[in-house]
């Protein structure tokens, strides 16, 4: 993720001080944007991922947190960090 950051253009110490035109700033907004969303996308897959392998450890992996019944081994294999059945699922 490191790498990743240093893509942000916003992270460019200079970028405050530079008097980039227009076009140049709107890129690097958009790119700044853009690498913010990925970051926190893989943000929330890690604590997911996390999250899993905690029911992993506590052995309730594979047992829905709302209702407590088992979550189909399709939709693991789809899915292997759900936390929900596929009717629980359906009802949040």
């Amino acid at each position: 993720m490191n790498a990743l950051k240093l893509q942000d253009p916003f992270q460019d110490p200079d970028h405050a001080n530079d008097n980039a035109a227009s076009d140049t700033e709107a890129n690097e907004e958009a790119g700044h944007d853009r690498i913010s969303a990925i970051l926190e996308e893989l943000s929330k897959q890690w604590d997911v991922t996390e999250q899993a392998l905690k029911r992993i450890d506590d052995r309730s992996y594979g047992l829905c947190i709302s209702c407590g019944k088992e979550i189909g081994e399709e939709r693991l294999r789809v899915n292997p960090a759900a936390e929900r059945c596929v009717t629980c699922e359906s009802m949040t």
